[in-house]
């Protein structure tokens, strides 16, 4: 094991001859993090975290970075590039990634989060768990100090990801954040809705809840923590990870589309799981709670039925409106717009659109960047930015600029010129061609591009 220690007294030195430690954000005695500047970008910061290569469980840290930097979300902190370094006969390795102007902790220590501030947090969060989950990761330390801001955008960080499933062990002092499960070092998505409740409790209230972790019992959520937020943390803070509610729940809650005490007599949630993530994706009616019938009309069948009551018209009556409901149903499906027809663009560049309907657009021609071998071999990672372009009705490009430029300009520019050629198939509202609005997410490697496209607008 090495003898450096990763400190303060390292402001100034160069790693990988590239990157200038210029301030200490902090660390622990395995790991520091520092503030640096991104090469051919002047004034540019960058965050660079740097752990001894030769810990127990560097090899998995180092392994997740680099599986880690494949991904790409607006919600989550953007990573420039991971590489080995040594200082003497000490081996490290390193992360890079945006600079953050602000973090959810150092907030905290001031005050507590409104109830429209915490939407606005776990809004994005979600959204970025969600993603992650959906990629086979799990993000593991869930808390105030891993919820950034940057460029006014919140973000979860993301250097600490795992592949679901994974060991991973941890000389951490036990912390409330972590799911009790943690302990062994498995990695699964119930530990992040753990760790969202905590932080939930922590946000409203600059505390986490109270945990009697030896009593097995659950954490106690302040009385003062208001709906849904309550709520949320309730059904997240369980003890046994398959009682707790998944991010599908967590959404409908936050949405209001679930009300709270809703899920009371609902299955587990290891059992209901598949089926209320698609309900809350699709944004259906929330399930409400069954409602126990009279034991007088349970016992009908056991009991003839008093003189002063009809059956026949009864059940006349019911079949009557059973009948409306589904005419209404009906009437109602018949009368859904048509999905829209396919939009045709002439040779001449006009654009012919069928009457009704609205759709989204599509891409129909993508350039990649043209990058020299040369400029390739010098990636080491992975270089990730984002190009907002702007298309008009016809699907053809009128403008293109950087919406998130990553760590070189050279780059970049490339990314922009290739963006200009794009053509997309028009989005439509109500039967007419619309311009649009996409952000094209590009990942620069030494073997190759890979260009994700979202529809940002309309």
């Amino acid at each position: 094991m090495s003898s450096e220690v990763v400190s303060r007294d390292w402001v100034g030195r160069v790693v990988d001859e590239t990157f200038v430690l210029s301030e200490w954000l902090g660390g622990t005695e395995r790991s520091g993090v520092f503030v640096t500047e991104m090469p051919g970008a002047e004034g540019q910061k960058a965050t660079i975290k740097l752990i001894e290569a030769e810990g127990v469980g560097a090899e998995e840290r180092i392994r997740g970075w680099q599986a880690a930097s494949t991904l790409s979300h607006p919600h989550l902190v953007d990573i420039f590039g991971t590489g080995r370094c040594q200082f003497g006969e000490a081996q490290f390795a390193y992360i890079v990634t945006e600079y953050a102007e602000e973090v959810l902790s150092s907030v905290l220590t001031e005050r507590a989060l409104t109830a429209d501030e915490t939407r606005g947090m776990l809004e994005p969060v979600l959204d970025a768990l969600s993603f992650l989950h959906a990629k086979g990761f799990v993000h593991g330390h869930v808390k105030p100090s891993n919820l950034l801001a940057v460029n006014d955008q919140l973000k979860l960080s993301a250097d600490g990801l795992m592949r679901a499933g994974d060991m991973r062990k941890s000389k951490q002092p036990p912390d409330i954040h972590r799911a009790p499960e943690s302990i062994s070092g498995t990695a699964a998505p119930a530990a992040d809705v753990w760790s969202l409740g905590v932080t939930v409790v922590e946000a409203l209230s600059q505390r986490p809840p109270e945990w009697n972790q030896s009593a097995n019992a659950e954490p106690i959520v302040a009385a003062s923590i208001p709906e849904p937020f309550a709520e949320i943390a309730r059904k997240s803070l369980r003890v046994d990870p398959a009682k707790r509610c998944t991010m599908g729940t967590v959404k409908g809650l936050l949405a209001g589309e679930i009300k709270p005490g809703a899920l009371a007599a609902l299955k587990s949630s290891a059992e209901q799981r598949p089926e209320l993530e698609a309900k809350t994706a699709a944004r259906l009616i929330p399930i409400a709670e069954p409602i126990a019938a009279p034991d007088s009309v349970l016992r009908v069948a056991d009991a003839e039925p008093p003189r002063n009551i009809r059956v026949v018209p009864i059940v006349l009556a019911v079949t009557v409106v059973m009948a409306i409901i589904v005419a209404i149903v009906v009437h109602s499906l018949k009368t859904e717009s048509p999905a829209p027809e396919e939009v045709q663009v002439t040779q001449g560049g006009s654009v012919q659109v069928p009457q009704g309907g609205s759709a989204k657009g599509a891409v129909l021609e993508q350039v990649m960047p043209a990058v020299p071998q040369k400029a390739s071999a010098t990636i080491h990672g992975v270089v990730l930015l984002t190009v907002r372009v702007k298309a008009d009705e016809a699907g053809k490009v009128t403008n293109a600029t950087l919406a998130s430029p990553g760590p070189s300009k050279y780059f970049g520019k490339l990314a922009i010129e290739a963006s200009r050629a794009w053509r997309f198939k028009p989005a439509q509202q109500n039967g007419r061609a619309v311009p649009s609005t996409w952000m094209l997410h590009y990942q620069f490697r030494a073997d190759g591009i890979k260009v994700t496209p979202a529809e940002e607008a309309p």
